[in-house]
């Protein structure tokens, strides 16, 4: 506040927004214009004797942090404070000693998932930062004489001067699906901004400074002499990865579901914890039901570790219309996985084992089993015809696809305008989604007129250039703008009481893994390769070259099927407010509605529609009831 003197009971309303997050108690401190609070879980070991927000009453400064750092030893050894002594130190006091001895770069030696914010007394200035990939939240809110920030949206929305109010323009961008978001730091709410990945911001009386300490670099390349060196030095690297993000005060779980990524982050996880037990948790079928779909636990039983005791989640009679007033209130925006009732499954086994740290496949594709998107357009560019010749052929046999139909799809496309692309061979999932949206167009055209916004290139949007390391980085940027909510909000119920961790995230495995060689991406027709040849030993050999998946949820279909009337119920008990007339053509929705699926894997219109559009409009709907 600039009025010089902070209301108590403005913090105090903030804090109590966010009681469901304190677990294990909470705290304020205030002086003059500013205040902190914090709402404590316990995780890590050091969490336990931690006390947030602190103040150090030697430098003036004063810290509230949602802090896991990765690299505690380097950091002890650089802040000299490697004596047995300081080896217990929380999280949050080795940040506040980064910050006094690098000030504002000391994000930049900072590994793990963190926002955090300092309070300078000397100078007056808050400091706020996130981590490389903005796996923790951190929104905020700045007006005349007021500044606020927050974990959740709610506590914002706690201070009666900032009003809550839908942004318009970020709903009309759910409309434009594949389409770059026209403002990346926007939120649903007007006002409200969420802090970018790798950022800080400097807050004094005079304004807000902002800038962006690390991003991903595809100049650098590696320096190792042969394949062997490379494959050794990322076992290591992701041995590590997993290693630190099984500290934990508390047992570990490991969400496991037979696919290449999850196993090699169980199966390396279950290898390092040995003797001491690892929970694996797998969706699978119902009992009974393997006649209508196929599951993963052949693959899942293959991952045979002494130590890794798999829990098979199934809850049969959820769908995905469950709880979506409580997950609209939870995330804090218009959507989530339709698959989110197997991750609500999963969070409350893991509460079973009272595991608060659960390991997560998620982010493999940006960095370390990224498929290789553009390479082989890029191998035909720098005349290397053989490797091309040789990599066609042997994707050709072990994908069972012709050579002409990839040498279209893996070397021509790419090549290609974008604007030709889009004419060509429209990504079928972007397509639909344009096809099938029940968000009004008219509604979108007021709300973002005339503006044509940038081309991204981005593979999320389905554009692939001829450049591996450009399509990889537009990967890791999908994911900085969009991984904490994929990881941590709108999954499932009752999210706060658990950490998701990582490790495919972790900046040195993106770093690493962005500059290898090509061929270490895509080897004798297999995408994935690093992954692949790192996990000798670590997995057997059916989950080390697999290629195929079964979707998370093989029974979608059934589920979807089951819960149709309560959809269409929920719709048509909706009361149609003015906001949700402007934006949602219920009619439209309600014939959708009409459709019932007849398998899992969304690859028609109808069934896309079903899959995705549907679920979609049901959330977008509880959202906005929000705001009557």
């Amino acid at each position: 506040s600039d009025d010089g003197e902070l209301d108590p009971t403005l913090l105090d309303r903030q804090i109590r927004s966010l009681d469901h997050r304190g677990l294990d108690g909470r705290g304020t401190w205030h002086n003059g214009p500013v205040g902190l609070g914090h709402q404590m879980l316990h995780v890590t070991p050091d969490s336990l004797t931690a006390t947030l927000p602190w103040r150090d009453p030697a430098s003036g400064l004063a810290i509230t942090a949602d802090a896991r750092l990765d690299n505690r030893t380097d950091l002890l050894g650089e802040l000299s404070l490697a004596g047995s002594e300081n080896q217990a130190l929380p999280d949050s006091l080795l940040i506040l000693k980064a910050y006094e001895r690098w000030g504002e770069d000391c994000a930049r030696h900072l590994l793990g998932d963190f926002a955090f914010a300092i309070w300078d007394g000397r100078r007056r200035e808050l400091f706020c930062a996130t981590d490389a990939m903005g796996l923790r939240p951190l929104f905020y809110y700045s007006g005349p004489g007021l500044f606020a920030f927050a974990s959740e949206i709610r506590a914002l929305h706690a201070i009666p001067a900032i009003a809550r109010k839908p942004d318009l323009r970020s709903l009309a961008d759910l409309g434009m699906p594949g389409q770059p978001a026209y403002d990346a730091s926007a939120t649903f709410f007007e006002g409200v901004r969420s802090m970018a990945a790798a950022s800080s911001l400097i807050v004094t009386s005079r304004g807000l400074t902002q800038r962006e300490y690390w991003a991903p670099d595809g100049s650098r390349r590696l320096d190792l002499a042969s394949e062997a060196d490379c494959v050794e030095a990322f076992r290591e690297l992701f041995s590590d990865a997993v290693r630190v993000r099984l500290r934990s005060a508390f047992p570990v779980a490991s969400m496991f579901s037979g696919g290449l990524d999850s196993s090699a982050i169980t199966g390396t996880a279950a290898d390092l914890m040995a003797p001491q037990r690892l929970i694996g948790l797998s969706a699978v079928l119902p009992p009974g039901e393997t006649h209508t779909a196929h599951d993963e636990r052949a693959y899942i039983d293959q991952l045979n570790k002494s130590n890794l005791h798999v829990d098979y989640v199934c809850d049969p009679w959820r769908g995905p219309f469950d709880t979506i007033d409580q997950l609209m209130a939870s995330a804090e925006m218009p959507g989530c996985p339709s698959t989110h009732y197997l991750n609500t499954a999963m969070a409350e086994a893991a509460g079973r084992h009272g595991a608060r740290a659960v390991l997560n496949g998620m982010g493999g594709e940006a960095s370390a089993t990224f498929h290789g998107a553009g390479v082989m357009a890029e191998w035909l560019k720098e005349g290397e015809f053989g490797l091309l010749a040789r990599e066609l052929r042997a994707r050709s046999a072990l994908e069972k696809r012709s050579m002409a139909g990839l040498a279209k799809g893996e070397v021509l496309r790419p090549l290609l305008p974008p604007w030709l692309i889009s004419r060509w061979k429209p990504r079928f999932d972007l397509e639909q989604a344009r096809r099938s949206s029940v968000i009004r167009p008219d509604f979108v055209r007021r709300q973002m007129g005339s503006e044509r916004r940038r081309e991204s290139g981005a593979i999320a949007d389905g554009r692939i250039v001829a450049d591996h390391r450009e399509n990889q980085i537009n990967m890791i940027g999908h994911y900085r703008t969009n991984g904490r909510r994929l990881l941590n909000f709108g999954t499932f119920v009752g999210h706060e009481k658990i950490e998701m961790r990582a490790p495919f995230f972790d900046r040195r495995i993106i770093e690493f893994c962005l500059a290898l060689p090509a061929d270490m991406k895509v080897r004798g027709g297999y995408r994935r390769y690093m992954t692949r040849a790192a996990m000798q030993g670590t997995l057997p050999e059916t989950l080390r070259w697999r290629t195929d998946k079964t979707p998370y949820s093989p029974d979608f279909h059934i589920r979807y099927n089951r819960q149709l009337k309560q959809a269409r119920d929920a719709v048509e008990r909706c009361v149609r407010t003015p906001l949700i007339d402007e934006v949602v053509d219920v009619n439209r929705l309600l014939k959708l509605l009409d459709y019932r699926m007849t398998g899992n894997r969304g690859n028609t219109p109808q069934e896309f529609a079903a899959m995705h559009t549907v679920p979609r409009a049901l959330y977008l709907l509880s959202f906005l009831k929000t705001f009557a």
